[in-house]
């Protein structure tokens, strides 16, 4: 229909990097932006729309993927555990609270 289902990006990110990632898992690149319009979650699109960037990631030389989750995101934070990113440190910006996710590519 030409609507937009989903989004998904990747940035650099050193300053997450270097505060709680591991360095053996660097290069790593974050994926900054993870989202699906209301009417067409729980049909799998964010889990290809991951599975699209790490690809890209690995294809860059990188050797993990990040992301910062808002600790009160609940949804998110289950869809992650399911996807095996493991929650690997606690980070705030602009005031609020974060847990960074990572995933060896």
């Amino acid at each position: 229909s030409g609507e937009i289902a989903g989004l998904v990006s990747i940035d650099d990110d050193p300053e997450v990097i270097d505060s709680v990632l591991a360095e053996e898992l660097q290069p790593s690149a974050e994926i900054s932006r993870l989202g699906v319009a209301e009417k067409y979650q729980n049909r799998g699109i964010a889990r290809e729309l991951l599975a699209g960037a790490m690809e890209e990631l690995r294809r860059r030389g990188c050797k993990s993927a990040h992301m910062l989750v808002a600790k009160d995101n609940v949804k998110a934070l289950r869809s992650y555990a399911k996807l095996a990113f493991e929650k690997v440190g606690e980070y705030v910006l602009q005031g609020h609270d974060y847990w960074c996710f990572e995933k060896k590519l």
